[in-house]
């Protein structure tokens, strides 16, 4: 009897916690003297070789650039000294907008926006090794490459992502030349068309292999192909044809790539090694809209901005090695004349297990924390604390720390 009753209660306990949603605990929090803000992806996990010891690192985005290194519990050591580039080391790099630490002597920095896209790498010592000039590398394809913003890449890996944005701002055809832009004979909507049709039909995510310096492009037609409805009019024809904003972002890891648009709920799960699209998943939130659905072309200033407005949208994906989960922030909307409090929104973590089943969805109130700046870490979520709070100092960033349960 006494073991009928074990097995049971044990049964019991199991099936409670088979169904237990996993929530995020805070425990307490860190703070990081940085010296300076923290930029949005120039930040990261790495976990020391030589001493197994995992640190936090920071980088100043500038041309006379510095990146710290702390413990998860804000704390700096010796063994991982501050890396600070040597004057002029950078010199050109006007908007460096991603830094990413491989090791110390791997130090990857972006460049966006710049007229050939560059890339360089460093070492310990604050020099610039090897560069990258992305204009000569894509010299090759039919249309070029207008800047590459970098996909938030998680490191350990030798391979680098972007998302392109491609140089298609005008139609190839005679007929619709710069020049006739601004007379008469200019066609907006026949315009439009063309440039919709150029920007769909190339490849949206570049892998590049920094060991080789030789790169691969996703598959065209990703928007028409998985992220319109099938039923649709998928083709741009005219100004009545169904699109999206297309503008991707991403996060990349060695076991998958995740794409998704800013105006849009669904993500797509692409593999890191042939960029091929092997599933996607939608972001549905108990909270409020994300994204919006499709519109016509004719309607895309105006349905932009009020998909920008009324909903929320997909901020970042964090894969968590230890419990084999998926983490998707999403930002809930936030009224158009508070957009300059952006970090001010409220937000939500959604939790999906190895499948992409979600698990459950925890809502974060607006005001104290900053949905733009989260780390994971072996020893919980960090969640910066809110830029518009009354006691924030952007020299001596703050984190609230979460345990999950």
């Amino acid at each position: 009897m006494k073991k009928i009753i074990y097995n049971l209660c044990f049964f019991l306990f199991l099936c409670i916690n088979a169904c237990k949603t996993p929530t995020f605990v805070e425990k307490d929090s860190v703070t990081f003297e940085t010296g300076f803000p923290i930029q949005k992806y120039s930040y990261g996990v790495y976990c020391s070789p030589e001493n197994q010891k995992e640190y936090i690192y920071f980088c100043s985005n500038t041309s006379d650039m510095r990146i710290c290194f702390f413990t998860p519990e804000g704390k700096q050591d010796n063994c991982m000294p501050d890396i600070i580039f040597k004057k002029n080391a950078l010199k050109g790099y006007l908007n460096i907008n991603s830094t990413a630490f491989y090791n110390k002597d791997t130090v990857v920095i972006i460049d966006k926006y710049s007229p050939d896209n560059k890339m360089a790498y460093g070492n310990k010592e604050g020099e610039v090794v090897y560069q990258e000039i992305f204009e000569s590398t894509f010299d090759s394809l039919p249309e070029k490459i207008w800047f590459l913003n970098v996909i938030n890449n998680h490191f350990p890996s030798k391979y680098i992502y972007f998302r392109t944005k491609w140089n298609c701002q005008y139609p190839r055809d005679k007929k619709y030349a710069q020049k006739d832009y601004y007379n008469s004979k200019f066609d907006f909507w026949e315009y439009l068309k063309q440039y919709m049709i150029q920007e769909y039909a190339m490849p949206q995510i570049c892998k590049y292999d920094a060991a080789n310096h030789s790169y691969i492009l996703s598959e065209p037609n990703m928007i028409q192909k998985y992220l319109l409805p099938q039923d649709s009019a998928f083709q741009i024809t005219d100004e009545n044809s169904q699109i999206l904003n297309a503008a991707f972002t991403g996060e990349s890891y060695d076991n998958k790539v995740f794409a998704w648009m800013d105006a849009c709920n669904k993500v797509l799960v692409l593999n890191p090694d042939n960029l091929q699209v092997e599933t996607s998943f939608e972001v549905l939130s108990d909270y409020g809209t994300i994204g919006g659905d499709p519109f016509l072309l004719k309607d895309k200033n105006q349905k932009q901005g009020e998909i920008f407005e009324k909903s929320g949208a997909i901020d970042k994906v964090l894969y968590d090695k230890n419990k084999n989960r998926y983490y998707v922030i999403t930002r809930h909307k936030l009224p158009f004349e508070d957009f300059a409090f952006l970090s001010d929104a409220a937000f939500s973590i959604h939790i999906y297990d190895k499948n992409f089943k979600k698990l459950g969805e925890q809502y974060f109130e607006e005001g104290k924390y900053d949905f733009r700046f989260i780390i994971l870490t072996s020893k919980g979520l960090y969640i910066a604390k809110n830029e518009n709070s009354k006691d924030y100092d952007p020299e001596k960033v703050q984190f609230f720390r979460f345990e999950v349960k």
